[in-house]
């Protein structure tokens, strides 16, 4: 070795710690395999408040005035629901009611459960179609409820004038947060009625409890919303 050869110092091994503070910042903000980005997250929640403002304008055009309905099922009354102007029965109007307070209250079930599985980063891919569907499930099982309690607690002689169009309303809101609970007593019913003693399950049955929600100890606090995701995470 020469005088003038300085001595080859070995590159000390890398230590994650030197890494620039933004670079770890950056890192640990990227979203997981599987987990809903920022756009997506910005998308969802708009789409589910401009659903909830269709929802409840919706309602409030369908609305009955009691004061100005006929005597009778058959009265009907015009109304302007957006840009169409409909000519309905108080009965229709009154099932067209169930259903769209249905679909709100599933609504409100998506917001709670798109706020806690956000807030927890744990939103999959997997789970967004749900909160497309949900409307549409607290929708109908709110008109099925309506039919079941219109047709076992009222005689046929009662006309849409003789009932509470808010106790309907707000059963079929409760329907919608809590699709779940409300498709498992329908079960229950229909149990009871058309009960066999030979199973009806086939070989490759899933339990309904099992796949009401994909991880039991995330589910979001009770209050406004089912097991969940009836949730989407």
């Amino acid at each position: 070795m020469s005088p003038d050869t300085q001595p080859t110092v070995p590159a000390s091994p890398t230590n994650p710690a030197d890494k620039p503070i933004k670079q770890l910042e950056k890192t640990a903000n990227l979203p997981k395999k599987n987990e809903v980005g920022v756009v997506g997250i910005v998308l969802l929640t708009l789409y589910l408040i401009l659903l909830g403002i269709v929802l409840f304008l919706a309602t409030i055009a369908l609305w009955p005035n009691i004061t100005q309905t006929g005597v009778g099922g058959s009265a009907s009354a015009s109304v302007k629901l957006f840009f169409w102007h409909l000519n309905l029965s108080n009965e229709v109007r009154m099932l067209l009611i169930v259903a769209v307070v249905g679909a709100l209250g599933s609504l409100i079930h998506d917001l709670r459960s798109l706020f806690w599985y956000v807030g927890n980063r744990s939103l999959k891919h997997s789970w967004v179609l749900m909160y497309f569907i949900t409307p549409l499930v607290g929708s109908i099982l709110a008109l099925i409820f309506y039919l079941v309690l219109r047709g076992g607690l009222f005689s046929s002689q009662v006309t849409i004038q003789d009932t509470n169009p808010y106790g309907f309303a707000g059963i079929a809101g409760l329907i919608g947060m809590f699709s779940n609970q409300a498709a498992l007593k329908l079960k229950e019913v229909a149990e009871s009625l058309f009960s066999t003693k030979e199973s009806t399950k086939g070989a490759d049955h899933f339990p309904s409890e099992a796949a009401a929600t994909p991880d039991e100890s995330k589910t979001p606090p009770t209050g406004g919303g089912v097991n969940q995701p009836t949730g989407a995470g």
